[in-house]
């Protein structure tokens, strides 16, 4: 699929998909022809032949691209925190839409610690999407991320501790001059 050619609707397995404007949708889809990358974000014109306006990189292995739309009061630049993962969260990839424009930023490399009283769940807790427990406010200094929950399970490593599990209240994220920052308050 290249960007301002129609796409083959036949040619998708849709999850999906979200009507913007009646000339702009953003679909979640992937080839039906085995596609390394997976699920990818498409945003089309259905109105001119289903014209590809921007497709993502791919969420590759991931079960789901599940979107979550954040719309500031001036209902300018749009924020998209897409969920990926299988039965378990694995984090976010984080968009903003401009109108036409679509810029997939970076990966928020986070999911909510809850609880889980399941047979799936051996663990007897399970990662889930954070998107549901995130609030976003923009000022001067960029984008800002904050999350209203009591564990976060964060992907990275933090000193020697390979995905810890920390506090909700003292994790935030950050974005400014095209960089997506992750901060612990101490």
């Amino acid at each position: 699929m290249i960007e301002g050619e129609s796409i083959q609707i036949d040619t998708l397995y849709i999850q999906v998909a979200y009507e913007i404007t009646p000339e702009r949708w953003i679909i979640i889809a992937e080839s039906i022809n085995d596609d390394p990358k997976g699920l990818s974000l498409l945003l089309v014109n259905p109105k001119k032949n289903y014209e590809l306006l921007y497709k993502s990189n791919g969420a590759y292995e991931s079960m789901t691209l599940h979107p979550s739309f954040f719309i500031p009061n001036d209902e300018s630049e749009w924020i998209l925190l897409c969920a990926i993962g299988q039965i378990e969260s694995w984090g976010q990839i984080l968009f903003l839409m401009d109108g036409d424009k679509i810029n997939e930023i970076a990966y928020m490399d986070v999911a909510i610690k809850q609880e889980a009283d399941s047979e799936y769940y051996e663990s007897g807790y399970k990662l889930s999407d954070i998107s549901e427990v995130t609030s976003i406010y923009k000022d001067k200094n960029g984008i800002h991320f904050k999350f209203e929950t009591d564990s976060i399970k964060y992907f990275g490593t933090l000193g020697t501790e390979s995905d810890p599990v920390l506090s909700g209240d003292k994790v935030s994220y950050t974005f400014n001059n095209d960089v997506l920052e992750f901060q612990l308050e101490n």
